[in-house]
């Protein structure tokens, strides 16, 4: 066994033996006899191997100004370094390979469940050297040359408090834990209320905090789009209102992923809130254009989830109900805190019991006195008032997630959702059945192999059904007996999609990271619309593979300074080319408080949704693949430019943008007569231009915005409106959102106030005698409807119970609290006159629900 030295503290003077404020050390002496004598003379205290150094001589006389320069320069070239831990200088041999600098390693994890926490911020505290983790929390942070032995690292996270960690460095593998804000006692203060948003560091960028959703307005179930829609630039769809437009996009523009696999299906109810159950989400960011090469496929805007992992310290579970539904969701710790299962799931029971709710929520689809127009998949349809219709939704998710070792995560994710309605009239034996689903599966794996290299791998599958089934029964008397005939009209649309992706990272260093990845992509589309034993009305079967490959540069000198380039690159058989899109992302720190932000970017989409306008009014929808010809490739130009200030919790965010985009298609019925008609294709362009604004405040208990967007969105067809722009269905010239959430103890408050004006819609001509067909092609959203504002409020109280064993939540929201009537769309019928032959059109307003209330109940074990 080698001897472990140690020599305590004496005071004693610093004085050079030789010369006045120098030490001065004689070789030709053993290293470990050196020390003993500094240990002596200076009262330091030394750690070391004896064994590591009883071959050591200093052949040299070593002068320097302190003892701690001197043991420097007699290492020097030893192969030997040292650490000051704990007052002692410990003596250790030097790591093959040692770079100048140092690097931290570790992951940011949920304090409470372990879960780790994608895009958590870290800063060096007195410089501006930053980093950022990976989607599975890991993280890795260069230390600058001549940084000292101890460091404060910040780390930070969107609804968990701010945590400062001194660390004497270099460190490996850390483990950071963060505590969630709305866990805390009322009674701890803490700096600020916990924000429902935050912008990121890229152009047109927003992060969101789950968590808040509880404290918002929302239509009887808790919704991330109600959270969305209150930011600038972020509105729902004209089309079905249903879905999210992100600048004037249109849904199926959109990429939404959730666990890295896509979803079709955006919403439930009608369109009323979005599929995706709120108690899964972890994390959720918004790029509303000019996103980076990361992503691909869609010439809009992109919205990343990022499920929940499950707990892995204890179980836990949540229960919760409201005047819609009700949802639970259970999370099991495995292997001893190395892996997880989360089950989670919820249920409509408005087949069941029609709460007042639902009833008023139904009740704004009725039109007249005579229809009503429901949003039914990627359909809008009308039926008579007359008719019973039964209506439920629900949806599952399932994830099981494992750690092995603190380098590695893999995870396998499962989700599936399905909207049901049935439309029976029972006076001219007619039923519909309808029901329209996604379901999503996604295996990932992901380690950090060390401080510079980082790999992900994902397989994901999706797919996305809409099916309708109308029946009509007929009674027919043939010698003396009565017989049934059924004709049965399907429409069927269905999406199957599978992805393989695996991600590299290399990052040398805080100021450079190198990012690429290589894709392949395999989907299929069925498209039936027929009279069942009957006619094949359109039977349309598509398959295609895409390749895709993308390499991207970031560049961060310090904090606050972003340079991101690269390109994405497809090759699409299908349509027999490679689509090559470029990227840049710039933001410029101008002061402390003040940066300036620009971003660029070229995108292609493959796969779209054309409308099919009806004789009513109404229109169906379905899924397609472009193919070059009659349906294009889309393609797309972004530009955004803006500002950025932050100072004693005032933010001001500002971008202008524009987006020029190619390639557009619709598919339109002309009727030659009531029976008879014809469709053609046509191919257009669009653009898209206007300004968003951002003006949010931080205090205590206090958080509130305001959000403003001005935008011109036209578009323009061969054989529509004589070739001349028009307005595009979900143009809005203005629109202006105002937020304020604050909190006293176990109370929250929430008021929000949204106005916008009209959406467009076209207003025939009047009639000349002649049957006036819908619909009209050549004065297209030629009105607009009144301008839309509305008051919506909320009110939470938290409370225990069970010794505290139990958190309980129960809220009441308001929406549309001053009972305004705002139109939802403005069809229009067409009618002859039967005393003249005249026919005449007769307008029919769908309007949102106007004043709402809603309860809710929840449980957290």
């Amino acid at each position: 066994m080698g001897k472990f030295l140690t020599i305590g503290f004496v005071f004693f003077s610093l004085v050079a033996s030789a010369q006045e404020g120098q030490v001065v050390i004689e070789g030709g002496r053993p290293v470990g006899n050196i020390l003993e004598e500094l240990a002596s003379r200076y009262h330091l205290r030394f750690a070391y191997d004896s064994r590591l150094l009883d071959t050591l001589m200093l052949d040299h006389t070593v002068r320097a100004t302190t003892p701690q320069a001197a043991v420097e320069k007699i290492l020097e070239g030893s192969g030997m370094t040292f650490r000051y831990i704990d007052s002692s200088y410990v003596i250790l041999p030097r790591p093959r390979h040692a770079r100048t600098s140092k690097m931290i390693t570790g992951t940011v994890r949920d304090g409470s469940s372990g879960e780790a926490l994608p895009w958590a911020t870290l800063l060096l505290e007195g410089t501006m050297i930053g980093t950022t983790t990976h989607a599975d929390g890991h993280f890795s942070l260069e230390l600058p040359a001549g940084t000292g032995d101890t460091i404060t690292l910040t780390v930070s996270y969107l609804g968990y408090a701010p945590r400062r960690l001194r660390l004497s460095h270099p460190v490996n593998n850390i483990q950071v834990t963060l505590s969630r804000q709305e866990m805390m006692l009322e009674d701890v203060a803490v700096e600020k209320e916990d924000a429902p948003l935050e912008t990121g560091p890229l152009t047109g960028e927003y992060r969101l905090n789950p968590a808040k959703l509880l404290s918002l307005p929302n239509m009887g179930e808790v919704d991330i789009f109600s959270l969305m829609q209150l930011m600038p630039g972020i509105t729902a769809s004209n089309e079905a209102v249903t879905g999210i437009s992100l600048r004037g996009s249109t849904a199926d523009q959109n990429l939404l992923l959730f666990d890295g696999y896509p979803l079709y299906k955006q919403d439930h109810c009608f369109g009323l809130f979005s599929s995706v159950n709120p108690h899964v989400i972890r994390d959720i960011r918004i790029y509303k254009s000019a996103y980076d090469a990361r992503y691909g496929g869609k010439v809009g805007g992109i919205i990343d989830i990022t499920g929940r992992s499950g707990n892995y310290n204890n179980f836990s579970a949540h229960a919760g109900i409201n005047t819609i539904s009700g949802n639970a969701m259970v999370e099991v710790p495995l292997f001893r805190q190395k892996g997880s299962l989360l089950l989670a799931g919820r249920r409509s029971f408005t087949d069941v019991l029609t709460s007042p709710l639902y009833r008023d929520i139904f009740n704004s689809f009725f039109s007249g006195e005579n229809m009503m127009i429901l949003n039914i998949g990627e359909s809008q349809r009308i039926y008579s008032k007359e008719m019973i219709p039964s209506f439920h939704f629900y949806d599952m998710n399932v994830k099981f997630s494992l750690r092995p070792d603190e380098k590695d995560l893999v995870s396998v994710s499962f989700s599936t959702g399905k909207d049901k309605l049935v439309v029976n009239d029972p006076a001219f034996d007619y039923r519909n059945d309808n029901q329209w689903g996604n379901d999503g599966l996604s295996i990932h794996w992901s380690r950090q192999w060390n401080a510079q290299h980082h790999t992900m791998l994902t397989g994901a599958l999706s797919s996305y059904y809409d099916l309708s089934t109308e029946t009509y029964i007929f009674y027919d008397t043939l010698n003396g007996e009565v017989t049934t005939q059924y004709d049965a009209m399907i429409n069927d649309n269905r999406i199957r999609e599978g992805v393989v992706t695996l991600t590299h990272t290399w990052q040398p260093g805080n100021r450079h990271r190198l990012e690429s990845g290589l894709s392949f992509n395999h989907s299929s589309i069925n498209y039936l619309n027929e009279i069942k034993d009957s006619m094949v009305i359109s039977d349309i079967v598509q398959q295609a593979s895409r390749l895709t490959g993308y390499i991207q540069y970031r560049f961060q000198p310090f904090a606050f300074f972003h340079l991101l380039g690269g390109i994405r690159s497809t090759w699409d058989p299908h349509s027999g080319r490679i689509y090559a899109e470029p990227r840049l992302t710039v933001t410029i720190p101008v002061t402390e408080h003040l940066r300036i932000k620009g971003a660029a970017g070229l995108y292609h989409q493959y796969m779209l949704r054309t409308v099919v306008p009806g004789l009513y009014g109404d229109y169906s929808s379905f899924w397609v693949l472009a193919d070059g010809g009659d349906i294009p490739v889309m393609r797309s130009h972004h530009f955004v430019a803006g500002i950025h200030y932050e100072a004693q919790g005032m933010e001001v965010d500002a971008e202008c943008f524009s987006r020029n985009t190619t390639g557009l298609s619709r598919f339109y019925y002309t009727y030659d007569s009531l029976y008879e008609g014809n469709g053609f294709f046509t191919r257009g362009k669009g653009k898209i231009y206007g300004i968003d604004v951002l003006i949010k405040k931080e205090m205590r208990h206090f958080t509130g915005w305001i959000g403003y967007t001005y935008s011109i969105n036209q578009e323009r067809f061969d054989m529509l409106n004589d070739a001349e722009f028009f307005p595009a269905n979900n143009d809005q010239r203005h629109q202006l959102k105002i937020a304020a959430l604050f909190r006293t103890g176990r109370w929250n408050y929430s008021f929000t106030w949204r106005y916008a004006t009209g959406l467009p819609y076209t207003s025939p001509p009047s009639p000349q005698g002649v049957y006036p067909f819908f619909p009209a092609l050549d004065d297209l959203n030629n009105d607009h409807l009144p301008d839309h504002h509305r008051l919506d409020m909320s009110v939470t109280y938290r409370f225990p119970l069970f010794r505290k064993k139990v958190r309980c939540v129960t809220g009441l929201s308001v929406i549309n609290l001053y009972n305004r009537h705002n139109l939802r769309n403005r069809l229009f019928f067409t009618s002859l006159d039967e005393a003249t032959g005249i026919p005449y059109s007769i307008p029919v307003d769908v309007r949102f629900p106007g004043f709402t209330p809603s309860l809710f109940l929840t449980f957290d074990l």
